[in-house]
C-alpha cells in the first residue's frame, strides 16, 4: 500500500482499523504524507502490526489547531473508539501537550521535539491537566529544545516523562528509522 485508505480534504489521511486510534499530528506546515512518505509507512506498519486505525492530521501554516474539534470529526465516524494514542512531532507535539487533556479518550501521548521555549506555560498547564496514562516527551540532543528538556521535570504529573536521543536533530535527518521505531514501539507499549 502506498497511500491511506482514504483522505478527508487533504487534512486527514486515514487507515481503517479496530479498537484504538493512533492519532498523529505532524509539525507546522506538514502534510499527511511527511518526508519520503514516512507517515504513510508508519501508519501502514501500525495497522498491520497492531490492527489499530491510524489518522494522520496535517498542520497548515495558516490555521491554528483545535485538537478537540479535529478529533471530534474523526470520532463522529468512529463512535465506538474508546482509546486514542496521540503522537505529535514538533508543533504537533506542542498541540498535544497544550490541548490533549481536552480529549478524554486520549490515553497516552508521545511528544517528539516539541518546542518547549514557545508557550511553556500552556504546555505545562495542559500536561498537568492530562488524566491519561502517560505523556512521554522525546528530544534529540541536536534539537534546539533539548537544552530545556529538564523543564519537563517541573510538570506536576507523575505520568509525564522525557528522554534524550543522542545525535538526533529536530527532523531525525539521517535517522528516519529511529523515528519510525520510536513511534511503533510507543504504540506497542501503550
Amino acid at each position: 500500500m502506498s497511500s491511506f485508505d482514504f483522505e478527508v480534504e487533504n487534512q486527514f489521511g486515514i487507515m481503517s482499523g479496530k479498537s484504538r486510534i493512533v492519532y498523529i499530528k505532524v509539525g507546522r506546515g506538514g502534510s499527511i504524507y511527511g518526508y519520503k512518505n514516512r507517515y504513510v509507512d508508519i501508519a501502514e506498519e501500525i495497522k498491520n502490526k497492531y490492527g489499530y486505525a491510524v489518522v494522520v492530521s496535517s498542520n497548515p501554516l495558516e490555521e491554528a489547531c483545535d485538537l478537540e474539534a479535529e478529533i471530534s470529526k474523526i470520532l463522529a465516524a468512529n463512535p465506538t473508539t474508546e482509546e486514542i494514542i496521540f503522537v505529535g512531532h514538533s508543533n504537533g507535539a506542542s498541540v498535544g501537550a497544550q490541548q490533549g487533556y481536552r480529549v478524554s479518550r486520549i490515553k497516552s501521548m508521545l511528544l517528539i521535539n516539541g518546542p518547549l521555549m514557545i508557550n511553556w506555560h500552556w504546555i505545562k498547564r495542559g500536561c498537568e491537566k492530562f488524566t491519561g496514562n502517560r505523556i512521554h516527551f522525546v528530544y534529540g540532543t541536536k534539537d534546539p529544545s533539548a537544552k530545556y528538556a529538564e523543564m519537563v521535570d517541573l510538570i506536576e504529573n507523575s505520568n509525564c516523562t522525557y528522554e534524550l536521543l543522542e545525535g538526533v536533530d529536530h527532523d531525525f535527518a539521517g535517522r528516519e528509522e529511529d523515528f519510525r521505531k520510536l513511534i511503533i514501539n510507543f504504540v506497542g507499549e501503550n
